[in-house]
């Protein structure tokens, strides 16, 4: 039986600055004609190395598709050759796609993980993606006062060396959330958290252009804003007013008040219970064995001490106010008058509470004291991760900067061995990352339609 050939051009990544990745789609029915179909295309291809991949992606990308399949990202038939005959390619995903039903899950990472030149590829080579990105920013850009492009290096890619193997929970949290001592004014209230809403809508939007629509949507912290906006709770201009006046209210809060730090701690709830005394709270739950804490800087210098003493190991995060605690207090008002504004209605896709680890319902999603509450109190993230892990065949795809969440999500104790973690931006260094998340989706045999795919880069 004749096996078949689809491709398609995805978002340009950090290993080829301003080459358009492709991602050649190849399926049989079984490993053996899978194995004997990629052997012919590569000598097509290397017999003609100036095939134009686009020409192969608009004739071929509505075949019928085998459970049997290979997956390429390449920048020409050079480069996708090679790729097809190298079991070990980096740039290769082989698997058989999976039968059943899946439940796609966007997981909206919150601020940590943006670095300046997260989306360089996908704003250069993709223009629905640009034109997204755009459109935010430029909704943005009346009530913050300021370009939210600005912070980003949409020149070229950032360059850093790849993440080390290995799974290191506490360092993990510490990575992803790195302060204003560090890295000047990109990670600014004001700067980061408008910032990353802008990149999740845009990405967000290319995902369910090519058919990865979500079963439901979980969000982290102002990730969760911005499923708010995917699940229709309100319109993008809408959430744009928001997300400023969250992010204002948040930036005058640390302004006005006194140190606050937080801390990383591998342990569950439960193995704090008595350390942490009354000013210090739990910020997040984002594991059973991953906790965040926040409070006065010299009040968690002596919860640390505790913990030190119990044998907990805790790590102080690079950040200088004590986010989701009380000291929040003094944004509530501004969040919850921004969001009685807004014209708030229940959510059109299931989506998930970070203030209550459960689904979220239409009472609170109306609510205007919900928002300032998922801005002042935990995080219960573990519990969401155990809800989305419960839906049939769950596939977690970060739509955002880093691979955190996904990570959260693959060490949980619901997952499963056929869970399915993608990430679409992934982390400084990553190569092509959006075009792999999608090859790895339409290898899985996720609705990627690989003929509007190949349409990304020329509309």
């Amino acid at each position: 039986m004749t096996a078949r050939v689809t491709s398609g051009p995805a978002g340009a990544g950090a290993s080829a600055p301003g080459a358009c990745r492709h991602v050649l789609g190849l399926s049989a029915p079984g490993p053996g004609e899978l194995a004997a179909a990629a052997a012919r295309l590569a000598d097509v291809l290397r017999e003609n190395p100036r095939l134009p991949l686009h020409t192969l992606a608009r004739s071929l990308g509505t075949a019928p598709h085998y459970p049997a399949r290979l997956a390429v990202v390449a920048a020409d038939a050079v480069e996708a050759a090679e790729a097809l005959t190298d079991g070990e390619h980096p740039a290769r995903v082989q698997g058989t796609a999976v039968p059943g039903e899946q439940s796609v899950v966007f997981l909206l990472p919150g601020v940590g993980d943006h670095h300046p030149g997260m989306v360089a590829g996908p704003y250069r080579s993709l223009p629905r993606f640009r034109r997204r990105l755009d459109e935010v920013a430029e909704l943005l850009l009346p009530v913050l006062g300021a370009d939210v492009r600005e912070a980003l290096d949409l020149s070229e890619a950032v360059l850093a060396p790849p993440q080390p193997a290995g799974i290191d929970l506490a360092a993990l949290m510490a990575s992803r959330r790195a302060g204003p001592a560090h890295r000047g004014g990109f990670d600014r209230p004001l700067t980061a958290q408008p910032l990353v809403f802008a990149v999740e809508y845009a990405t967000a939007g290319l995902l369910i252009d090519v058919g990865l629509r979500p079963a439901a949507l979980l969000g982290y912290s102002i990730g969760e804003c911005t499923a708010m906006c995917l699940a229709g709770v309100l319109d993008l201009p809408r959430a744009a007013a928001v997300v400023a006046a969250r992010a204002r209210a948040i930036e005058a809060t640390a302004a006005a008040a006194p140190p606050g730090a937080m801390t990383a701690v591998v342990a569950g709830a439960e193995e704090l219970t008595g350390l942490l005394g009354d000013d210090v709270v739990l910020a997040a739950v984002d594991g059973p064995h991953l906790c965040v804490l926040a409070g006065p800087a010299d009040g968690l210098a002596k919860v640390e001490d505790r913990l030190d003493g119990a044998g907990i190991a805790s790590r102080r995060l690079p950040v200088e106010f004590a986010f989701h605690s009380p000291a929040m207090a003094g944004a509530v008002a501004p969040v919850e008058e921004a969001a009685a504004r807004a014209g708030l209605s229940a959510p059109a896709t299931p989506m998930l509470s970070n203030l209550t680890g459960g689904w979220l319902t239409a009472e609170q999603a109306t609510d205007p004291a919900y928002w300032s509450g998922q801005l002042r109190h935990t995080v219960r993230f573990d519990e969401n991760l155990a809800n989305a892990l419960a839906l049939p065949g769950p596939v977690l795809i970060e739509v955002g900067p880093g691979r955190s969440l996904g990570t959260l999500g693959r060490t949980h104790p619901a997952a499963g061995r056929d869970t399915g973690v993608l990430a679409t931006l992934g982390a400084p260094g990553e190569p092509d990352p959006f075009a792999r998340a999608l090859a790895g989706a339409w290898v899985r045999g996720l609705p990627v339609d690989l003929s509007v795919v190949a349409e990304l880069s020329e509309d």
